[in-house]
């Protein structure tokens, strides 16, 4: 009888240690998986990374190249200071470009640059000038930025049928070769531009 107890007993514990065994090898089985996915995840992760980085890099690069041949195509198309053009009923010149001064605020960038247009109204309903953002001034391929200081008249004006109005328009700018100033009266609009550069400025 006590042979047939220890056997017994032995046939358990030989039993349970086998179980342990195979439980342990497969949780070092499971371990090693995930730890392979985890790493290959990383891996693609990263790729997607990198490829994500160069196709973002391609676009800007395409984005810059765009807009570097839009500039140029306005460019050539461009009147000089003191021409005239007509567009849906309006008569824009831009008669003056001058180097601004301020007393007390200083350019962020280079210099301010003031722009003075005269529009003639030749509808027969008034129109609304609004300088942001119907006017712009490209330099060095960028849109530069408006300033709000003290300029000879403002161009935000309404101008009734058959009358004209004369203003200035300031921009912090940097220093370039060659400026493009240009107007749209809406965003699908014509643009009219002028060109000049940076010896046309007015000190």
């Amino acid at each position: 009888m006590k042979y047939r107890i220890r056997a017994i007993f032995v046939s358990l514990l030989v039993i349970s240690l086998l179980t342990g065994c195979s439980f342990a090898s497969t949780s070092n089985v499971a371990i090693e998986k995930s730890v392979q996915l985890d790493n290959n995840n990383d891996e693609n992760t990263d790729k997607e990374n990198n490829d994500g980085n160069g196709k973002g890099n391609e676009n800007s690069s395409e984005v810059n190249t765009l807009a570097s041949i839009a500039v140029a195509d306005i460019s050539q198309s461009s009147l000089a200071i003191g021409e005239e053009q007509d567009v849906n009923g309006l008569t824009i010149k831009v008669t003056n470009i001058r180097e601004i001064a301020d007393d007390y605020i200083k350019a962020s960038k280079d210099k301010f640059i003031g722009v003075e247009v005269e529009i003639t109204n030749n509808r027969e309903e008034a129109i609304e000038i609004t300088s942001l953002p119907q006017l712009s001034l490209i330099a060095a391929d960028a849109k530069q930025d408006i300033a709000l200081i003290d300029t000879k008249g403002t161009v935000d004006q309404t101008i009734s049928p058959g009358k004209s109005i004369v203003g200035e328009i300031a921009f912090d700018s940097v220093t370039s070769d060659q400026y493009i100033f240009m107007f749209a009266e809406s965003k699908d609009a014509n643009i009219l531009s002028w060109s000049f550069t940076d010896e046309d400025i007015k000190k």
